[in-house]
Parts: structure tokens; sequence; C-alpha cells
């Protein structure tokens, strides 16, 4: 396989904005409080203090920095790890997600 496909193979669908802010997760009839590590239009990361069951599909309640709807949406988990870092794609991404890239770039 050429280098190239490699590269391209392992390229990420969405560029992550690092940024750190508060994030409300639905889980069943608990409300957790987790902070962001990182948000793209895919998916966000997020530091737990909790773990979450293992076929969870949390609600997630936050405000993108500079805006003041609440957005509400609906996710799967990813990834997770034993650090309380866990990543969550999202089902259906609001439509203030629409260009996200350059919104949080400014």
């Amino acid at each position: 396989m050429p280098l190239s496909a490699l590269c391209c193979a392992n390229a990420r669908r969405y560029f992550r904005h690092p940024g750190k802010m508060p994030v409300g997760l639905i889980v069943g009839d608990k409300e957790l409080k987790a902070e962001s590590t990182n948000l793209s239009e895919g998916g966000i990361a997020l530091l737990l203090h909790h773990a979450l069951p293992k076929n969870a599909t949390p609600r997630l309640r936050f405000t993108l920095p500079g805006t003041s709807p609440v957005l509400e949406v609906e996710t799967e988990i990813a990834w997770a790890d034993l650090k309380g870092y866990v990543g969550l794609r999202f089902h259906k991404r609001p439509r203030q997600f629409t260009g996200i890239a350059g919104g949080l770039a400014q």
C-alpha cells in the first residue's frame, strides 16, 4: 500500500477544535457534569468524573463559546479511557454546527 494511502486512511474526518467548556450529560434519569477538551462537527471529547454505562447514549447540553442558545444533541460513545476521558459521536448534529470550523476558529 502506498504511503499516501496510509496517510489518508488514518486522517480524521473532522478538524478538532481544542477548548474547555462546561457540558451537561443526561444519561437515563441522571444529569452529570463534564468539561470538553475538544469539539468537532462530528463529536466531542470530554473529561468526566463518573464512568458511563457501556452502551450509554447520552444527551448533551452545552452552549458554544460566544453564543447564547443551549444546544441539545444525542450522542453515542465512540471511545473511553481509564483516566476519565470519553469521545462522543453526534447522532444528528444541530444546524448550528454547520460550519463550526469557521465559528470556533475566530
